[in-house]
């Protein structure tokens, strides 16, 4: 029952990253529906294996099937595994620059390293609204 959300949750999340890879190519003007289609395939790749390799991997744990610590370490030993997996694969399908790109920018966004010091503080915003409308 567990396993099935987690699935269900995590093709949730493929379709919505799919939908942004889309819309960020548009706006970065690549029009190319064979680069779309390469992307596409390597996230399918990339999540058929990783929904595979559990039946292999958690039975090493030792830990019990459909407790709380079995989820997790499922969470923990797969979303890595499965990060390295889409660069093997993006490699494999000559799209490695790109995702390794996306992954540097995902990155930076979860640890706050790519954010501007006005992002940072919203007072140093609100400093800023009130000294442009000072005339």
């Amino acid at each position: 029952m567990i396993g099935r959300l987690f699935f269900l949750l995590v093709r949730m999340a493929i379709l919505l990253l799919c939908r942004k890879v889309i819309a960020t190519m548009q706006q970065e003007s690549w029009k190319k529906i064979w680069d779309v289609t390469i992307i596409l395939v390597v996230f399918a790749v990339t999540g058929s294996t990783a929904a595979l390799l559990p039946k292999w991997i958690m039975p090493l744990t030792g830990i019990p099937k459909g407790t709380f610590w079995y989820v997790v370490a499922y969470i923990l030993l797969i979303t890595p595994i499965y990060q390295v997996l889409l660069l093997g694969y993006a490699f494999l399908f000559g799209k490695f620059s790109y995702f390794l790109d996306k992954q540097k920018k995902i990155w930076r966004w979860i640890t706050g390293r790519g954010r501007s010091q006005s992002q940072h503080s919203p007072i140093n915003a609100s400093h800023s609204d009130e000294t442009d409308h000072q005339d």
